[in-house]
């Protein structure tokens, strides 16, 4: 999880990207942007996945319905 330090009266934000690794920046902007793009490119990935199946789900169906014998 990410979190602000000030060191010498100068603010950072420092990133653990895993137990070993810490990343620190000055620039708390373009952090905050990039961890947004993140957020947005897994919000819509979601929403594709789930058109996705909706998709196969609805073809499936369809599928199923044309192998239904008529009553006529």
């Amino acid at each position: 999880a990410p979190s602000e330090m000030c060191i010498r009266d100068r603010d950072y934000v420092a990133h653990f990207e895993d137990t070993s690794t810490l990343q620190m920046s000055s620039d708390i902007e373009a952090y905050e942007a990039q961890v947004s793009e993140i957020d947005q490119f897994n919000q819509y990935n979601s929403g594709l996945s789930r058109v996705f199946i909706l998709a196969v789900l609805s073809s499936i169906m369809l599928t199923g319905m044309a192998f239904i014998p008529s009553r006529y």
